[in-house]
């Protein structure tokens, strides 16, 4: 079932008072303001008479560039970095206001038309190249292992329980995110973990917010497209534990961002870092010797899971089995547990639990057909995470690694020979194939993914996915492995002129059936 989110609205008089409470306010308006609540708009061609436009930058366009077509349309308010024009064409009886930040004006009006129901929740991000979906799940299904409904925000959509909404992007644009947050009150959720995105927090759709606890999972080459530089990339990310965590927030680092510039200073006294006892030692270079290490360690794995126990400082706080297997997907277990028992302090989120924990939709998820050669889809979709999944997966192979993958259109052009040489390096039999090639040329992009390989591997070129996916299973023994990669969970696949249903598991099962029938 779908959740039925309410509309963001708001009066004009209540959108000056919010905006000059939050600081955002540079000029005030002196016309009269309407007290009757009015739709939010940031696309000029969607205001209907009544609206509030907040004029924004985007990265293609400037809603400012557009405010001249607005004058007739009746609009209550115009929120806007710009000055209002002393143009006397302008009609005289529409506000204008003038602010320091428009997308941090959007986040605040939408927080203040549901009555900032942030306020009354316990709020848990989770940021990194790689992880943010897998650990915001694990978190929520501990806590429903002990009772606590807990409502996710991600790049799955939103859910609370089996009810979902699709949200578009991996943390929702202010009116749909505040909209769920409200959503979450309303039906007594006690805990919201959401993934916090690099754009989200460039885009300051997360103004509003402060969380209880965070983790940044991992840190590698992906969204270049946008931010320009691994340094922008960076620094957007860390605002979220210098800008937005409460007093007392846990703050959790893996030891895989080792790779990048010693981590900051924080003045956050529950920091710490958590990772593979193997990584974490005491010799560990912190920032703060107050910083805590959280340590695992995997006495033994296999397809159905993993045995662990979870260290604090070296001494053991839990252990037990859970249904993850892979190297990366217990450190994402790791940080899960740690924010689940911080926001849950009244409950142990005891072992006996963890093997009632649900699998992550499209993550490490095991397609398998009795006398079928078994097929793994993950959404492994940047170099980091493609070579840790076929680390993973390697050993586990008692014949030929098979991988089936592609790289999507309109995104870092740069990944691509860098993914087809750790395919190339890692697999035995290569399928280059389309992910989501949008308004890009499918041959052009797989083009780019075979000049980073070397023929260590065999390696077929089949760009229509579905006959991609076909070709492994047929070509595979009952003993080898394949993996599906880039797109997981992902149930539409991206073209120039149409957006098709498409959805890896079901392709993958389909043909595992075909090649038993």
């Amino acid at each position: 079932m779908d959740l039925m989110l309410k509309k963001c609205e708001i009066s004009a008089l209540d959108a000056v008072k919010a905006l000059r409470s939050a600081g955002l306010l540079i000029a005030k308006c002196e016309k009269p303001l309407s007290s009757s609540k009015s739709a939010i708009s940031t696309d000029s061609r969607k205001v209907v008479r009544g609206s509030i436009f907040i004029a924004i930058k985007g990265s293609h366009h400037d809603g400012h560039d557009h405010l001249d077509l607005l004058s007739g349309c009746g609009l209550s308010l115009i929120v806007s970095e710009q000055a209002p024009p002393s143009d006397a064409n302008w009609p005289k009886n529409t506000p204008w206001i003038q602010v320091k930040d428009s997308r941090k004006a959007w986040s605040f009006l939408a927080s203040e038309s549901f009555n900032s129901p942030q306020t009354q929740l316990r709020l848990v991000a989770v940021t990194g190249t790689n992880g943010k979906t897998s650990t915001v799940w694990m978190v929520a299904e501990l806590l429903r292992s002990v009772g606590i409904r807990c409502m996710t925000i991600g790049t799955l959509g939103a859910y609370l329980e089996d009810q979902r909404l699709p949200t578009g992007h991996t943390t929702p644009d202010p009116d749909i995110l505040f909209g769920l947050l409200n959503f979450a009150v309303e039906q007594g959720v006690s805990v919201v973990a959401m993934e916090a995105s690099s754009h989200a927090l460039a885009q300051e759709k997360l103004a509003p917010l402060t969380f209880d606890a965070m983790a940044f999972t991992s840190f590698s080459r992906d969204h270049l497209d946008y931010h320009h530089t691994l340094e922008e990339y960076w620094n957007c990310k860390w605002r979220l534990f210098s800008e937005l965590g409460k007093p007392q927030a846990l703050c959790l680092f893996s030891t895989t961002l080792g790779k990048v510039p010693t981590l900051p200073k924080l003045a956050n006294p529950n920091s710490g870092i958590y990772g593979d006892s193997a990584q974490v030692s005491k010799d560990s270079n912190l920032p703060s010797a107050d910083w805590r290490r959280y340590t695992y360690q995997i006495e033994s794995s296999n397809f159905c899971g993993s045995n662990v126990s979870l260290m604090a400082d070296a001494t053991e706080i839990e252990s037990g089995f859970v249904p993850y297997f892979a190297k990366h997907a217990i450190d994402n277990f790791a940080a899960a547990f740690l924010i689940a028992s911080h926001v849950s302090s009244a409950y142990l989120i005891s072992s006996k639990n963890w093997n009632t924990l649900r699998p992550v939709p499209g993550r490490l998820e095991q397609i398998l057909v009795p006398g079928q050669p078994p097929v793994i889809v993950d959404y492994a979709h940047t170099p980091d995470a493609l070579e840790k999944t076929l680390l993973v997966l390697r050993p586990l192979v008692k014949g030929r690694l098979y991988v089936v993958f592609g790289c999507g259109g309109n995104r870092d052009k740069g990944k691509r020979p860098l993914m087809g040489e750790i395919a190339d390096r890692l697999a035995d039999y290569v399928i280059v194939t389309s992910d989501n090639p949008r308004r890009e040329d499918p041959d052009k992009i797989i083009e780019d993914i075979c000049a980073g390989m070397k023929g260590r591997a065999i390696v077929n070129i089949e760009v229509n996915r579905e006959l991609a996916i076909r070709k492994s299973v047929v070509s595979a023994s009952a003993n080898d492995l394949i993996l599906i990669a880039g797109k997981g969970h992902e149930t539409e696949q991206i073209f120039s002129d149409k957006t098709v249903p498409f959805d890896d598991r079901l392709m993958a099962r389909k043909a595992l059936l075909a090649r038993r029938n």
